[in-house]
């Protein structure tokens, strides 16, 4: 059989490479069906184009392979639990971002953190005119995500690569943001100050 994929070789590291690509692309765009096929590609490759002999090594180290498969289920299980929390908190988030947003336009005080009882309607009504932001106020339900908490917990590796890349550097720009928010907006408000005066209209005294 022609073995192309040996190990060590660059064809070798070039096929783990185009792996964690391919998986990388399906788990982004949430297909675990795509994600399962190519790993199961990927093993058959090494399998009968390469010299891994995957299904020899299976039979001789048993009870090796168990072991590393009951961690590997374990360590999923942890991290669905930990994805969960962190979907959960963005949610949350998104929806007080907006909140804040229509908080700041109402002339609310900064800081407050509960929209006043006469705003409420008003606030309802902008919920009920966007979706997106409608399904915020919904408690995420864990049995609506099943396909998406077993997606994590099986491809737990790259998931968590992701959410590193994705997710974590994602909110340490955030915060740098909310750090800077007010500063630049100092800035903006200054440098328009002038335009802002050309435009007050005194009242006029009877």
């Amino acid at each position: 059989m022609f073995e192309i994929f040996l190990f060590g070789t660059f064809w070798f590291w070039m096929l783990i490479a185009l792996e964690i690509v391919v998986l990388f692309v399906f788990i982004e765009n949430e297909n675990g069906a795509g994600a399962t096929v190519s790993m199961l590609l990927f093993g058959a490759m090494l399998q009968w184009f390469g010299n891994v002999d995957i299904i020899q090594y299976v039979k001789s180290y048993p009870l090796f392979i168990l072991s590393c498969a009951g961690a590997y289920f374990a360590l999923g299980a942890v991290w669905g639990v930990i994805k969960w929390w962190i979907f959960c908190r963005d949610r949350l988030e998104d929806y007080e971002e907006a909140r804040d947003i229509f908080l700041n336009e109402n002339k609310v005080p900064a800081g407050t953190k509960v929209v006043p009882v006469e705003l409420r309607l008003a606030w309802k009504a902008i919920l009920e005119k966007s979706f997106k932001t409608a399904s915020l106020v919904d408690v995420p339900q864990v049995r609506t995500h099943k396909a998406k908490i077993i997606r994590w917990m099986t491809f737990w590796v790259i998931s968590i690569i992701w959410s590193f890349i994705n997710d974590f550097v994602k909110r340490i720009f955030r915060t740098i943001y909310q750090k800077i928010s007010n500063f630049l907006q100092g800035i903006s408000d200054k440098m328009f100050r002038s335009v802002k005066n050309d435009l007050e209209i005194p009242n006029e005294e009877e």
